[in-house]
């Protein structure tokens, strides 16, 4: 399996659930992920990975990316297709870097698994969501941010 055909049975299972999907290019922009979904108010950043025995092959900028969203606040997402074992495996971008090490994969908890055939597209947005609402319920620390500098705000003079 190669990456393109997760990407066609990504969009052609979810079709039904009125989702935009935008496939990127990673050469505009390395590390962004692959596809970028917009659900209702939901924002889905998802790369694709192919598993190739017990290796997923994740590249520095991939990882500086996910988690510089964790830190902003954002959500992203790994999906795995394993053909070997015929199954599909999502998890967080919080653990993009552990992904990157053979012997952990089967340790990292995943937050959704479906069979390649018959897959539950629908589960899986529902699961992706349902992180995204756990996000946005945590309380923001804005006490780090230095809200008042210039450099941090847009000019707000008027013209006269």
């Amino acid at each position: 399996m190669k990456e393109s055909i997760l990407w066609r049975k990504l969009r052609d299972g979810t079709s039904a659930l009125d989702i935009h999907w935008t496939r990127l290019e990673s050469w505009a922009s390395p590390g962004v992920p692959d596809v970028h979904g917009f659900y209702q108010s939901y924002d889905l950043w998802i790369e694709l990975k192919v598993m190739r025995s017990s290796t997923i092959k994740v590249r520095p900028h991939q990882i500086s990316w996910h988690y510089s969203r964790q830190r902003a606040g954002g959500s992203s997402f790994i999906l795995i297709g394993d053909p070997g074992r015929r199954i599909m495996n999502l998890y967080t971008g919080a653990v993009v870097r552990e992904l990157s090490v053979p012997s952990s994969v089967s340790s990292i908890p995943l937050i959704w698994t479906s069979p390649t055939r018959n897959c539950d597209w629908r589960s899986m947005i529902v699961a992706m969501c349902s992180v995204i609402d756990d996000q946005r319920s945590r309380p923001k620390d804005c006490d780090n941010m230095d809200i008042g500098s210039p450099s941090s705000s847009s000019s707000s003079s008027s013209s006269t």
